[in-house]
């Protein structure tokens, strides 16, 4: 019979120390992921809207823990002599007198929550007021440096403006000479032959006129060119100004983020290192019996969070906020 006991001490005692390096394999493969992005496990998008109120900087808050071990500190109080003979005694009676050495420990691994916990919160929040405030001052002298771009642009524009009303005035002059011209040719055609000789003239100068005309188009012409290629010029070191703005304003916001996510992996190991904490020491002071009913709980409780009748009655709920 002792024997018998023996071994089942000894078994239960090795499914203890598996269910715990499971824990530790977990937070230490949470570590790595956060390594490479701490966004995802900080913010689990895997996890359901059932979960998601016990998360605290990535994954269950190391509070929980104390408070499962509490709740059969507790009942241990309430437990009646009644005794299932179905059941492993040394289980059953595992919690009924927990031992004030037990009692005493919890309360200071509930003491040194309350110091790690506050601090850690503080680390991540002022990691991300920190990332907030370097890239609005950044973003606001980028955009100063846009108003002064813009400002350029305008003044660019209005140069533009009156070259091209310039241009469109000395258009209007070679029209009115082409006008001209053209009225002088009609009066030649209506007096024939009569009036050859002065017609003679009249035709030298409209020729003269229409030459003048033309070149005055084409000088407009030129002009109208060279002000638009001088509009484009400006308009492509304006994008170009603009396009080191971005990538001046997107090498500071990395570099921010960067030293935020930084911060933010230690944060989160941090968090971590404490929940493993937690786990640890309440397996090394309570026995074999009390860490595998304890373990059992914890493990029945992330299980639940995946009962699909459970989940979907929580999503029925309707929450006035």
């Amino acid at each position: 019979m002792s024997s018998s006991s023996t071994s089942s001490t000894i078994l239960l005692a090795s499914h203890v120390e598996v269910m715990h390096q499971h824990f530790l394999n977990y937070y230490e493969t949470l570590d790595l992921a956060a390594s490479n992005d701490v966004a995802q496990v900080l913010y689990p998008d895997w996890k359901n809207r059932f979960e998601k109120p016990f998360l605290w900087l990535g994954d269950l808050h190391p509070y929980l823990f104390i408070n499962l071990l509490r709740s059969f500190i507790g009942d241990s109080e309430n437990d009646s002599d009644i005794f299932d003979e179905k059941q492993n005694w040394h289980v059953v009676m595992a919690w009924k007198s927990p031992g004030k050495r037990l009692t005493n420990r919890v309360d200071q691994i509930e003491c040194g929550l309350r110091l790690m916990v506050p601090a850690l919160a503080a680390r991540a929040r002022d990691a991300q007021a920190a990332f907030v405030k370097k890239v609005a001052a950044e973003w606001g002298r980028c955009e100063g440096r846009n108003v002064e771009t813009k400002r350029g642009v305008v003044e660019a524009r209005a140069r533009d403006f009156d070259e091209h009303e310039a241009a469109s005035k000395q258009h209007a002059q070679s029209s009115f000479v082409g006008k001209v011209a053209r009225e002088a040719r009609r009066k030649e055609e209506i007096k024939g032959v009569m009036v050859e000789g002065a017609a003679g003239g009249l035709h030298a100068q409209a020729v003269f006129y229409e030459k003048t005309a033309r070149e005055g188009l084409r000088k407009d012409e030129m002009k109208g060119a060279v002000a638009e290629f001088a509009a484009r010029e400006r308009h492509v070191h304006t994008v170009a100004r603009e396009g080191r703005r971005k990538e001046e304003m997107r090498r500071v916001v990395m570099e921010t983020a960067a030293a935020e996510m930084e911060e933010l992996v230690g944060v989160f190991v941090d968090a971590n290192r404490l929940r493993r904490s937690v786990l640890s020491d309440i397996l090394s002071v309570t026995d074999v019996y009390q860490a595998a009913v304890f373990l059992e709980a914890l493990a029945q409780f992330l299980v639940g969070f995946r009962n699909r009748e459970l989940l979907s009655q929580f999503e029925k709920c309707s929450l006035e906020l």
